[in-house]
């Protein structure tokens, strides 16, 4: 088991490299999109140690160009040029199978030679693909010129599948290239270079017919068509197209294959093959003359049968990258899904102010600490701030004239020194005092006067509230002066009040029943009804705690908050965990 992991690189998950030369690497790679849709294709990236040389991106930069102006099934689709984090990359077709050269040397190592029909089906699809690509035009219709020059074992791709596909116009020349080779300089592989190209004359599409020769030759022969100790015999030999018959090295040969091969290799461009779709028809006259004729069927047969453990090597190391990058795909949307959840945990705990509607009048307050520039922006609403009943005392008096008496408009919120009311509390039940030193009640008590009524005794009603120690609910109440209505009845009409019709009393005394005692403190409520004081819960509690202060419910709803998000997530990572085991 290997312990390599894929790489993210942008939008793709380099799997393995696969190939590695002096200026660039090519890396196996997946991508990836909507509806689990993915695809397996090539990176080709800039060695770091070549990002800072001009001349070579340019180079790489004009492959991608014309590369990407091809569409051929005989020839590599490019994808996108592109740069991440600094290195330029190419994404490509990734062709599973092996190269030319590979399939050469397990000739050469077995000592055979390649059947002559496998050998021309393969050049006849080079051909086609070449053709396209030197007679391809673009959108004005003009030729642009395109000249491969590196034809070479090391450029010719064929699948496991029968597919032949030519890649690598890095050193192609094209009209419209950004870069130009300058004079004296030679770009492409010795031994497979035309003897125009070598004497540094003009080259055109013709120069990468006699490099197909060349390798037609070699196929045949299993050898190299030119070779020398030093690069110096090579170019020689190539000059002057030092070469032998082909049948002289392997008698097998066919004779057309042999005329075929000296046709594309002759020393003058006027004699050999004009185009490489010349070339291409003689070798499927050729290879019709087999009987059954040879096919990309057979030849994807072939491949399988003699590349069978490589094959399965390959196979079991991308299965396994394949599994590394879903293990990692599947942590990162865990990782993923928590902080989403969290987020939206966090977001759910801040109030979020809403801003009125547009068009809604808005009020602003007098006393606005903020600058004069927003006060466009109006105040949003905050929550209401909820605090115990007994923090503070306040003495409220609205009336036009403090010293007039009291009107049916006027509204009179007493304060008193005393609580009377706290120490009553023990005896009720599910009512709970604080601890420490009772304050000053706050309960704010409004009394409403009529004028007109002769029967309100307002110097009595308007006085300090104090209840003997004892007095409460179940404890003797102290005597009320005669003639002060009972605190139950002070707002009701009074029978035969100046300022109403005399009627029936609303409240008749019903039989049997004695008066009801009068007492003199007139904050009490008459008998036979329920003492109870506003705010005060007596029993059982139904719902919150009256006493609990606003900042304590809000840190319990956080918490049930958290707790909920918390048990979600728990319940989304143990659905995944058996959800993987299953």
């Amino acid at each position: 088991m290997t312990t390599r992991r894929p790489i993210q690189f942008g939008k793709y998950l380099l799997l393995d490299r696969i190939a590695i030369g002096g200026m660039a690497e090519i890396f196996r790679a997946k991508t990836s999109g909507a509806a689990r849709f993915e695809k397996i294709i090539a990176i080709k990236r800039i060695h770091p140690n070549m990002s800072d040389d001009k001349d070579f991106i340019k180079m790489f930069i004009d492959e991608a160009k014309i590369s990407g102006q091809l569409n051929h099934p005989n020839i590599a689709q490019i994808y996108e040029l592109g740069r991440i984090e600094g290195h330029h990359f190419i994404a490509m077709e990734f062709i599973w199978g092996k190269d030319l050269l590979q399939i050469l040397s397990k000739f050469k190592k077995q000592r055979a030679y390649m059947n002559p029909f496998q050998a021309a089906f393969i050049i006849s699809k080079l051909c086609e693909g070449l053709d396209y690509a030197h007679k391809k035009k673009d959108a004005q219709g003009q030729s642009i010129g395109i000249i491969h020059r590196d034809v070479s074992p090391q450029n010719i791709l064929i699948s496991y599948e029968g597919d032949i596909k030519i890649i690598d116009f890095g050193i192609a020349k094209a009209r419209d290239r950004s870069s130009h080779t300058a004079a004296g300089v030679l770009k492409g592989k010795f031994g497979y270079m035309s003897p125009e190209q070598i004497r540094g004359l003009p080259i055109d599409h013709r120069s990468d017919i006699f490099a197909i020769g060349t390798l037609l030759f070699e196929m045949l022969t299993s050898r190299p068509l030119f070779t020398g100790e030093s690069d110096l015999t090579v170019l020689e030999k190539v000059r002057n197209v030092d070469i032998p018959k082909p049948r002289e090295v392997n008698k097998e040969i066919p004779a057309e294959m042999e005329r075929i091969i000296l046709k594309a290799l002759t020393r003058q461009v006027e004699d050999r093959y004009q185009h490489a779709s010349e070339m291409q028809e003689d070798l499927e006259r050729y290879i019709y003359t087999a009987q059954p004729i040879y096919t990309g069927k057979r030849l994807g047969s072939w491949m399988q049968k003699v590349f069978q453990m490589e094959r399965d090597r390959e196979k079991s190391i991308l299965d396994e990258m394949l599994a590394v990058a879903e293990e990692q795909a599947q942590e990162t949307s865990v990782k993923s899904t928590i902080n989403t959840a969290m987020s939206q945990s966090t977001q759910q705990q801040q109030p979020v102010d809403e801003a009125p509607p547009e068009g809604a009048t808005v009020m602003i307050d007098d006393e606005d600490d903020r600058e004069p520039g927003t006060l466009a922006q109006p105040r949003l609403p905050q929550p209401p701030v909820v605090s115990d009943i007994h923090d503070e005392r306040t003495r409220f008096l609205e009336d036009d004239d403090d010293d007039d008496p009291p009107s049916e408009e006027s509204t009179r919120i007493l304060e008193d020194d005393e609580d009377p009311i706290r120490p009553m509390l023990a005896g009720v039940g599910g009512a709970r005092p604080a601890p420490g030193p009772a304050p000053a009640i706050t309960e704010q008590k409004t009394q409403i006067f009529d004028d007109d009524d002769p029967s309100m005794n307002v110097q009595q009603m308007i006085r300090p509230n104090t209840i003997p120690p004892g007095a409460g609910p179940g404890g003797p109440r102290p005597p009320m002066p005669m003639g002060t209505p009972p605190m139950g009845t002070m707002n009701r009409p009074q029978q035969g009040g100046p300022s109403r019709p005399p009627g029936p009393n609303p409240y008749p005394q019903q039989p049997g029943m004695g008066p009801p005692p009068m007492v003199q403190n007139p904050n009490l409520p008459p008998p036979g009804e329920d003492f109870s004081v506003p705010g005060l819960y007596v029993g059982a509690p139904k719902g919150p705690d009256p006493t609990m202060r606003m900042d304590d419910l809000e840190k319990q709803v956080k918490t049930m908050k958290i707790m909920i998000a918390v048990a979600g997530v728990a319940g989304l990572v143990v659905g995944l965990v058996i959800g993987k085991i299953l």
